[in-house]
């Protein structure tokens, strides 16, 4: 390595015009801290892939002599947060290479920089607002070589389908918790004293049927309290751990929620999550300057490589309308938004070529209802709302590869469903027979695992089951395939999306644009979720009709 610590403005624009010979440089930066809104760009550094490193001091050389880096390809680790610091800068920024998602492609995890290159990273959280050390400009130096030639050996290793995927979404990212989403914090604070009251309510309706637990929050003396107290029936039936202890999770509480003792403990459990999850777990990231949330989204965090998000979790907030209405549009300004609809059943369709469910999807037919009409041994046109709603957790179970037992309760607990082990069983059976194709797909995605331990998605991902854990193995197989396969088609939305992002869930995608261009951007979101769709399934096109759901409103209650 080869640097040079630039300070003044004749040696910077000497550097740029070096570097942008090359076809791609590697570049990091060093800032004052995490948020780019609260803190400053002290270094921007850049590296030719032969070892030539400039390191640009933004305290002495203008952001503006250093555009002229955008006309090039760049090489990143964690490239998001490059693009929120240099965007806020100002600065356009190119298509990247992000190393950090070709690791995880090559090894199955999501590593840190020094954990990849086997650098020493101490001197990441020194102090880059005041004077420089020779050992701070050193290390700034490193980073940026160090990435370009990761990108270098690792490109050549991965499949490039989804790698192309997933950094073609990191500037639609990046921008989106840039932008932040509007919430209404008064309103959200009624809800939170409204909680903490309730809390207490129920608190003490618990110890009047729990006088002996002095703390509900312990596993073992609710498991010694129940085991002392309940009917031997009741006792005879209650789900178990694997060393024989009582299960206390919140799906065995809930399977017995209309229990007289048991419904006040389930009803406090599920408001003190709203407490610490949604309540004080949102307020702490009140942005102090936006007052906005800005949620972070992350690539290749999960096994099927969906989306995840933190800071806080916005992917998954209680459905009800009183929490979701808390994200408004702003002023002026409307929500748009878009759902897949079934789209891992259309997804496992397509994988499997069921002929059965692509063509009920061709024709506009509800697999719900179908998978109803199935189970139930009943016509279509007869299907009442009760079995469709039933058939729900039979469809999705089956991708999930539950079996029976699992099915029952998740049923109950997911979908408000009653269904015994039996009927479950017998639910999945019909399910076999209704769709053949699938279910023969789903064998060889489960001998496919037992041999060579891996199943990939439709873009090329794999799920290593030695490198990243076994799980489930079973039903893991079956839906991996199909879990990674729908991300893969979001992010194929998600890159053609030419509007602001308000936020991403796991079928969704909520646009916010100004009032008089609502109808225009639900068309084109619309357009690019088909699109995207194609893109990773280009055989789909008969399973287009109804495929995406698109609604508007003023907060996202009014959008669901």
């Amino acid at each position: 390595m080869h640097y040079e610590y630039l300070t003044t403005e004749d040696k910077a624009r000497a550097a740029v015009e070096s570097l942008v010979q090359q076809s791609c440089i590697g570049i990091d930066v060093e800032t004052t801290g995490l948020d780019p809104r609260t803190s400053r760009v002290r270094l921007l550094q850049a590296a030719a892939i032969n070892g030539q490193v400039a390191v640009f001091d933004l305290d002495q050389v203008p952001v503006d002599l250093l555009r002229p880096l955008s006309a090039v390809e760049w090489a990143t680790f964690n490239g998001q947060f490059e693009y929120q610091h240099l965007s806020h800068l100002g600065m356009d920024i190119p298509r990247m290479h992000d190393a950090m998602l070709l690791d995880r492609l090559v090894s199955g995890r999501i590593h840190s920089l020094g954990d990849v290159a086997g650098i020493d990273k101490a001197e990441q959280k020194s102090d880059w607002s005041g004077e420089l050390s020779d050992s701070q400009i050193h290390y700034a130096a490193a980073d940026p070589l160090v990435t370009i030639r990761l990108v270098s050996q690792m490109l050549p290793l991965v499949p490039r389908t989804v790698y192309d995927l997933w950094r073609d979404v990191i500037p639609v990212l990046a921008a989106s918790t840039m932008s932040g989403q509007n919430f209404d914090w008064a309103a959200h604070s009624v809800l939170l004293d409204g909680w903490k009251q309730e809390q207490e309510r129920l608190l003490a309706a618990v110890h009047e049927y729990m006088p002996d637990v002095e703390n509900i929050r312990s596993s073992k003396q609710l498991g010694e309290w129940l085991q002392n107290n309940l009917p031997e029936d009741v006792l005879a039936k209650w789900p178990r751990t694997g060393k024989g202890a009582l299960k206390t999770d919140m799906n065995t509480w809930q399977l017995y929620a209309d229990l007289p003792v048991i419904a006040p403990l389930v009803k406090y459990k599920q408001v003190n999550k709203l407490i610490t999850a949604y309540g004080d777990g949102y307020s702490k990231f009140r942005h102090i300057l936006t007052g906005n949330l800005h949620p972070q989204y992350h690539i290749g965090r999960t096994v099927t490589g969906r989306l995840a998000c933190s800071n806080p979790n916005v992917q998954n907030p209680p459905r009800e309308s009183w929490f979701r209405e808390l994200f408004a549009a702003p002023e002026g300004m409307t929500l748009v938004s878009a759902d897949f609809s079934q789209i891992e059943l259309r997804v496992a369709a397509l994988l499997s070529n069921d002929f059965n469910m692509i063509d009920s999807y061709a024709a506009g037919i509800d697999l719900h209802a179908k998978t109803a009409a199935a189970v139930a041994g009943v016509p279509l046109s007869r299907v009442t709302k009760k079995q469709r709603q039933a058939a729900k957790p039979v469809n999705f179970g089956t991708l999930y590869g539950q079996r029976a037992p699992s099915l029952a309760s998740t049923a109950k607990t997911s979908y408000g469903v009653d269904m015994t082990v039996d009927e479950a069983q017998l639910a999945l059976s019909q399910f076999s027979r209704a769709y053949p194709q699938l279910s023969q797909w789903q064998r060889k995605m489960r001998r496919q695992a037992s041999e060579s331990r891996q199943v990939v998605s439709r873009s090329g991902l794999v799920r290593d089951f030695d490198v990243q854990g076994g799980g489930y193995i079973a039903g893991e197989a079956v839906n991996m395939p199909v879990q990674a396969s729908a991300a893969e088609v979001l992010m194929a939305s998600l890159k053609r999306l030419s509007r602001s992002l308000y936020g991403t869930v796991h079928d969704e995608i909520t646009l916010v644009v100004p009032n008089d261009e609502a109808g225009a951007a639900a068309a084109e979101l619309e357009a690019a979720m088909q699109e995207g769709f194609l893109e990773v399934f280009p055989e789909g096109s008969a399973l287009l009709p109804g495929l995406v759901e698109v609604s508007q409103g003023s907060n996202w209650a009014e959008i669901h």
